[in-house]
Order: structure tokens, then C-alpha cells, then sequence
């Protein structure tokens, strides 16, 4: 094993080296964001030649599945074979390596509802409640161990259901995590002709039906005049 023996210059220029690899990763991670969210406004929105919804939905939906695909590889790495990874412990230094047993990936990518947003709840002993989310959160904050991550998120994963639209059908759904934070993002109300509202933000997902067809879009993309929303996800 090879010993490098770190000078505060040698490591004050690692660190650059470092940073400005992350800064480029960064940079690159970034452009392809944009990229893709520029298909996706551009093959969504009614005015452009190539308008198409099923494209649209295609570019969220794959989406989905990259993220949901990174959160399955790095808990089963860590879960399964971290411990076991004695040529990576050696070349970090460490040892007395466990088996990680929890999920480390809290969360990857989440749509926010505002504190205010009406929420049908089916509780662990089957008690349904409909209430606001900040209430909802306060209620099982008093009896669940509340976590916290770098940001200051409140974290809480408790054993309740909530309605939700899946497959055609309503029903209730698990709850993985519930996460308070606070936004800074611009935020949509939207309210059905019943009198039904929901305040989320605006990268949101949305399944509405537009003559006659299922699609997935989001709040500014919705058409008032012609879509029924079916689904906040």
C-alpha cells in the first residue's frame, strides 16, 4: 500500500484539484438538468410545432425511474456489500468496518405541498383523519422519534397511509417519510370547481386528463379551461 505523506502545501493543492473536479462535475450535472427540463417545457407546451404529451411524460418518467434506480444501488451497496469492500477500507484508512443495517438514502428527489393543503389519512390502528399537513406533522411528531438532515429538515417516518390515485383506482397508499422544510420556490394553487385546493410548487408532477387521455404535467402547464386533475404525485 502506498503512503503519501500530505505537506500543507501538497494538500492545499489536492484540495483544489478536488474542488475544481466537483465544480466541473457540478457544472456538467447541471446542463444536462437544464437540457432536459428545456425538452420537456418545449415538447409539453400546446404552442410548439412539435408538441407532444407523450414525450413530455416519457422525459419525467424516465427521470423517475434514474432516481428511484440510484436509491435501490446505493442502499444495496452499503447494505450488502460495503463491509465486504476491504481493498476500498484499505485505501481509506479504516477499519472496523459493520454492515450497514438502516437505508442511507433518506430521500432523493421530493415534490412539496404546503402546510396548509387538506390531506385524507388513514392513522396505524385504521383511524382516518382528513386535516392540514402542518397539523398531520405536529400529531405524529408527538409520538415518533423525530430525525434531522445537514439541511435542518424535520424527518419523520411514521406508520400511516394516505388517499391516493394509482392504477386507475383510489385508495391509500403508504407513507415512506414525511419531511418538513422550508420553501423558497414559487408555489401554485389549485382549486377544483368543488371547491378542492392543494398549494404545491412548481416543479410538482400533475396527472390530469386532456380529452380523453391520461398525461402527467406540470401546475403552469395545466390547461384550466380543458384538464381535470386526477392526481397530485
Amino acid at each position: 500500500m502506498e503512503v503519501i505523506e500530505w505537506t500543507k502545501e501538497s494538500l492545499t493543492q489536492k484540495i483544489a484539484e478536488l474542488t475544481a473536479i466537483k465544480n466541473e462535475l457540478k457544472n456538467e450535472e447541471q446542463a444536462v438538468k437544464l437540457t432536459m427540463n428545456s425538452i420537456y417545457g418545449a415538447v409539453g407546451n400546446s404552442y410548439f410545432i412539435c408538441m407532444n404529451p407523450d414525450v413530455a411524460e416519457a422525459v419525467t418518467l424516465q427521470g423517475q425511474d434514474l432516481i428511484k434506480f440510484a436509491e435501490k444501488i446505493i442502499n444495496k451497496y452499503f447494505q450488502e456489500h460495503w463491509h465486504k469492500d476491504t481493498e476500498l477500507h484499505e485505501k481509506l484508512g479504516v477499519s472496523g468496518v459493520k454492515r450497514v443495517v438502516r437505508p442511507l438514502v433518506i430521500y432523493i428527489d421530493t415534490d412539496s405541498a404546503d402546510g396548509e393543503t387538506m390531506v385524507d389519512v388513514k392513522m396505524g390502528d385504521g383511524e382516518r383523519l382528513k386535516l392540514k399537513f402542518k397539523d398531520l406533522f405536529n400529531l405524529l411528531k408527538e409520538g415518533n422519534d423525530v430525525h434531522y438532515d445537514e439541511r435542518g429538515n424535520e424527518i419523520l417516518t411514521p406508520e400511516i397511509k394516505v388517499k391516493n390515485f394509482k392504477d386507475d383506482l383510489v385508495g391509500y397508499s403508504d407513507v415512506r417519510r414525511l419531511i418538513r422544510h422550508k420553501v423558497t420556490k414559487e408555489k401554485w394553487l389549485l382549486k377544483t370547481v368543488s371547491g378542492k385546493e392543494v398549494i404545491v410548487t412548481g416543479d410538482h408532477s400533475l396527472t390530469v386528463v386532456r380529452n380523453g387521455k391520461k398525461i402527467t404535467l406540470k401546475p403552469k402547464d395545466v390547461n384550466i379551461h380543458t384538464d381535470y386533475i386526477i392526481e397530485v404525485i
